[in-house]
């Protein structure tokens, strides 16, 4: 009985065989296995000597897939390449390059299709854009719809034309207007009065609208090209954060690796409290992004979602009772602190989400903003200093010098001691007027 057992085994693990042996005859042949390996080599020397290049024509072949395309641009920009934001005077609907730049195609725009491109490429043959108001007049308005002339707007496809974003969102139908009449009195062989007047009256006035914040517009830029491409909201705040984080995501690896310190007892209770206490406790700064809410087996909502800060990406697990005390902060698009334990089990560290903060209930807290004036042009003092007075609150301001010749830093006495509100507005406007907030201090 065994014998045949045996017998049929062999019989069976022979046919398999015979199938494997058939189909690689014609499945996995030498012949398409070398014509990979060259393919694979020509790809890496193409990549290596010919960067910029390279990077163009790979993010071309994903023009339509938003994911594709942001994970390439960030690999490009790990490599050095600047890519440029979107601009009606310069890109075609494929993404080009010049030296070591990479120039953002407008078909990569969310809802902007290959013949709306080609209506603004056609009107390009005979200059580049001299205004909007030129813009609008050139360009095959049948082609460009309203929603697209928003996405272009919030991509930034706009920009440098004097008016702001905010101002031409709520304003371009003026443009379009004026298009729409003059296209019809030039239809008609009539002249209207603009065109008896001259161009230098022809200016659209828009209505008076203030700016967005850079955190607004870099939201708007998102929306429609997938991914933070200009600036991202981030910046200035990786130094303000330093007071209270543990590290950057990057160093998430070295930081699991560090002896725990000794932590409270925990509850029993809940998913993994007997091995939480190996585990060690971080403070992370950064962006919530790529939340997935889901339903427990015993009907609670927890989730997962990924922090990402300047440095890199990490993945976030949220059970029922933590999602429950934090769910509004974890819905906020805005700069978050995250505390929780660090779970290397699989050899990729992710965090046990414990508490989420915005940084406005942390700043408000702070007790002293530090200026440290030799950061900043003497000229700009003044600019400092109307900004300041734009944000009165309660936490004291300093002002220090650090005396090289001396080496060392001196607190200045100010006539009139000020106190200022902290809040991401105050460093918002400081990023944005400055370029960076490494002249500022926070003491807790």
């Amino acid at each position: 009985m065994a014998l045949g057992k045996i017998i049929l085994i062999l019989k069976k693990s022979e046919e398999v065989f015979d199938l494997m042996y058939k189909f690689a005859d014609y499945g996995f042949n030498k012949s398409h296995a070398a014509a990979y390996c060259v393919v694979a080599a020509q790809t890496a020397w193409l990549k290596n000597k010919y960067p910029v290049e390279f990077f163009a024509a790979l993010l071309s072949t994903e023009v339509s897939n938003t994911d594709n395309v942001v994970r390439y641009i960030k690999d490009a920009q790990k490599h050095g390449i600047e890519v440029r934001s979107p601009h009606v005077n310069f890109y075609d609907f494929l993404f080009t390059c010049e030296g070591n730049k990479i120039y953002f195609g407008l078909g990569a725009i969310k809802g902007v299709g290959e013949s709306a491109v080609q209506a603004i490429l056609e009107a390009r043959i005979s200059g580049s854009f001299s205004s909007l108001e030129d813009f609008f007049g050139r360009v095959d308005l049948k082609k460009l719809n309203k929603k697209v002339i928003e996405y272009m707007i919030k991509a930034g496809a706009l920009d440098g034309f004097g008016p702001h974003r905010a101002q031409l969102l709520v304003g371009y139908h003026k443009f379009l207007e004026r298009s729409i009449e003059n296209q019809k009195d030039r239809d008609l062989g009539q002249t209207s009065l603009f065109d008896i007047a001259g161009d230098e009256n022809q200016a659209v006035v828009l209505d008076s609208v203030k700016p967005w914040t850079r955190t607004q517009s870099l939201a708007y830029e998102k929306e429609v090209i997938g991914f933070y491409l200009s600036d991202h909201p981030l910046k200035g705040f990786e130094t303000l954060a330093q007071v209270w984080i543990s590290g950057n995501i990057q160093d998430l690896p070295a930081l699991a690796a560090l002896p725990v310190e000794s932590q409270p007892a925990q509850p029993k209770e809940g998913y993994g409290r007997r091995r939480d206490i190996n585990r060690r406790k971080v403070h992370l700064a950064g962006l919530i992004v790529d939340m997935r809410e889901l339903i427990t087996k015993k009907g609670k909502r927890m989730a997962f979602a990924k922090l990402e800060d300047l440095t890199g990406q990490c993945e976030l697990v949220i059970f029922p009772d933590a999602f429950a005390k934090n769910e509004m902060q974890l819905k906020d698009e805005t700069p978050v602190l995250v505390t929780g334990l660090i779970d290397n089990d699989q050899g990729t560290p992710k965090i046990l989400v414990e508490q989420v903060d915005h940084f406005d209930d942390l700043l408000i807290k702070t007790k002293k903003l530090v200026i440290h004036l030799e950061h900043i042009a003497s000229d700009r003092y003044a600019q400092l200093a109307e900004l300041l007075q734009e944000h009165p609150g309660a936490t004291q301001v300093e002002l220090r010098m650090q005396l090289k010749e001396y080496n060392r830093s001196v607190e200045l006495q100010m006539e009139k001691p000020f106190q200022v509100q902290m809040s991401n507005g105050l460093f918002e406007n400081l990023q944005s007027q400055f370029g960076n907030t490494q002249f500022v201090e926070i003491r807790l």
